[in-house]
């Protein structure tokens, strides 16, 4: 049989079939690393957005954001790089290019410029950047990310739903913006299941608007926070179930926290801050129920924590302020004001101490369930003006409630020169329980009661509810006078007198002419050389 032989035509076909089959496998192999390098700069495809704007393809959870003068290293691995004008176009475009179920948006290091806001309107976001020496973080272990200029940096906000959720933002600061507020929370959307952690502000003396707006904050965490010389610290519409911890605050001009709205099931806690006394330090007002205030430090408010204020919302519902520092406050340490058709009801104020306040220590209105325990109150009263006329540890005023506690709180003034008039001072209020209170050093009284007090008062340093002592009548006079050595007059039924022996030639005694120092002790005749011998007991 003869051997076939390829033609030159044939050999032509197969050499045009082999080029075209390596061609297509050169192809898949090319596609094939792109893929597995999606992201990465040796392999990765890249869209144009505009200009420099880049972003890779492939790198669906996480988006990363490298600053006009961030380091090599980071624009190497970004998605984004910034140009250092109208930064927020970048950030955006990151935030819009994930999906709406969500992801991850880092910013690297170095500085954003912003000529206005960044919007999130979607679900499972997270805005994270570096937090820098200044930061919460330890000294080195992140740079700082900071976001500068424009009115309303942040907006997390949906205008289309009712509720947004699972939004997180971490590891910034935000300086020298605009007369806008730094981060806000709606208002159309209902934000629940978020968290704010290791966000900074520096604001300027100028800027007088809230670091934080939060229309709404529902089951969420605000942590590791510093704000420095702007308005308000957080704005608060509403909250429930959420946690605010671990804030530095200094130099705030209307305060660290000012609430309004309904607050349900709120924790405020860790909170350290230096107003220099240009604002409140934090001020819960509207409806409020199951609220806790703990462990924080405030140090020169215009008024330390304050409570209540708003009028026909019912009043307080269940507020606990405990463990608490607060020193040299312009007015009162604690107060707790009602209007006259509201009532707070079960108010615990437990464990607190407030130093040097200019007016009261602890001032409650209108209350019912009230404990104040275990406070410590140092040198109230330092402002000695006119209108400021009780000066107290603690104020009780126009409460008429029940079930009121004041016990166990130490009160002292241990100036020179007294500032504090009253340890405890009640006014229009009649009943309650007042007991082992130490109180030293007030320039009027321990205590100053209301006419008609019913309530029960005893054992308390400073303040003598309770006395006894033996006294004789002598021969040649038919009483003695004596010295019952109480804080306020007792009731004539409160003087127990009780012959020691027999009375001499006397058959008969009675009491008289009890004053707010001294009570007479009379007998019907002079009981003659061995004179009449008595014990007595008096109370309050």
């Amino acid at each position: 049989m003869s051997k076939r032989f390829l033609s030159h035509n044939s050999t032509i076909v197969l050499s045009a079939l082999i080029a075209i089959f390596g061609i297509a496998f050169l192809v898949w192999v090319f596609s094939s690393n792109t893929l597995i390098n999606a992201g990465d700069n040796t392999g990765a495809a890249s869209v144009i957005i505009s200009g420099s704007l880049q972003a890779k393809t492939g790198r669906a959870a996480t988006l990363v954001v490298a600053a006009s003068n961030g380091a090599q290293s980071s624009k190497d691995q970004a998605d984004f790089i910034a140009d250092g004008r109208d930064d927020q176009v970048e950030i955006q475009a990151a935030i819009d290019a994930l999906s709406s179920s969500g992801g991850t948006v880092q910013l690297s290091e170095g500085t954003f410029n912003l000529s206005s806001g960044i919007v999130i309107s979607s679900d499972g976001l997270t805005l994270k950047g570096q937090a820098g020496q200044g930061g919460s973080k330890a000294p080195g272990t992140y740079f700082e990310t900071s976001i500068d200029r424009p009115n309303s940096v942040i907006t997390v906000n949906d205008i289309g739903r009712v509720v947004q959720a699972g939004i997180s933002l971490e590891d910034f600061w935000i300086r020298n913006w605009g007369n806008g507020d730094g981060i806000v929370f709606g208002p159309d959307s209902g934000i629940f299941d978020s968290r704010i952690e290791g966000v900074n502000f520096l604001g300027n003396a100028y800027h007088l608007q809230s670091a934080f707006l939060l229309y709404s904050f529902h089951s969420s965490v605000a942590t590791d926070i510093s704000i420095t010389n702007t308005g308000i610290g957080f704005s608060l519409g509403g909250s429930k179930r959420s946690v605010f911890s671990n804030i530095m605050a200094n130099d705030l001009f209307d305060g660290i926290f000012d609430t309004q709205g309904t607050l349900e099931e709120l924790v405020i806690t860790g909170v350290v801050a230096d107003l220099n006394h240009h604002g409140q330090g934090i001020r819960i007002r509207g409806i409020t129920r199951n609220v806790l205030v703990k462990d924080n430090a405030i140090y020169r408010p215009n008024s330390g924590i304050i409570a209540g204020q708003v009028r026909n919302e019912g009043g307080v519902d269940n507020l606990t302020i405990a463990n608490n520092l607060i020193a040299f406050p312009k007015d009162a340490g604690i107060r707790l004001e009602a209007m006259p058709e509201d009532k707070n009801k079960y108010i615990q104020i437990i464990g607190n101490k407030i130093i040097s306040g200019s007016k009261e220590g602890i001032i409650v209105d209108n209350s019912d369930n009230l404990q104040i325990i275990d406070n410590q109150i140092i040198n109230p009263g330092q402002d000695s003006g006119a209108g400021n006329t009780r000066r107290s540890g603690i104020s009780i005023d126009n409460t008429n409630g029940r079930n009121i506690t004041i016990t166990n709180n130490q009160i002292i003034d241990d100036q020179n020169s007294a500032t504090m008039q009253y340890g405890i001072y009640y006014s229009n209020t009649s009943g309650g329980y007042i007991s082992e209170n130490y109180i030293k050093g007030s320039s009027l009284s321990g205590i100053s009661l209301a006419d008609g007090f019913t309530g029960v008062i005893r054992n308390n340093y400073g303040f003598a509810t309770e006395n006894l002592g033996t006294a004789t009548v002598n021969s040649d006079s038919t009483y003695v006078d004596v010295a019952h050595g109480l804080a306020m007059t007792p009731s004539l039924s409160s003087i127990q007198v009780t012959p020691i022996s027999n009375l001499g030639n006397a058959s008969k005694f009675w009491i008289s002419n009890v004053g707010a120092s001294t009570f007479r002790i009379n007998v019907n005749v002079d009981p003659g050389s061995s004179g009449a011998n008595f014990s007595w007991l008096a109370k309050i």
